[in-house]
């Protein structure tokens, strides 16, 4: 292993210590430490991404949260008017027998 003092460059630490080599990436990476614009774009496209991707989840969580919400208080809705008709049903049903038992008579 060869090891330059005098150099300090991310560049140079890669094509001389083997143990730092990056297998098939040492071009994007070279362009990278050595400033070129179009990767350090993509260096910073990928921070911008996670912030979007950050925001989006929070919206998504944010939007799960008042789904159920609603369908909690739909479902409530539901069960009340349910057991409203069932009683209903029920006094319907009392009624009808107590007006046959009246024309039968």
């Amino acid at each position: 292993m060869l090891f330059l003092s005098n150099i300090c460059s991310f560049h140079y630490i890669l094509y001389i210590c083997p143990k730092h080599s990056t297998m098939g990436k040492e071009n994007e990476i070279t362009q990278k430490s050595l400033g070129n614009t179009t990767n350090s774009l993509i260096v910073t496209d990928w921070k911008q991404k996670a912030i979007k991707r950050g925001r989006e989840a929070k919206a998504l969580n944010k939007r799960i949260r008042e789904l159920i919400l609603s369908r909690d208080l739909w479902k409530a809705k539901y069960t009340d008017s349910k057991s409203q008709s069932d009683i209903w049903e029920s006094e319907l049903i009392k009624i009808k027998k107590k007006l046959n038992e009246i024309l039968s008579q």
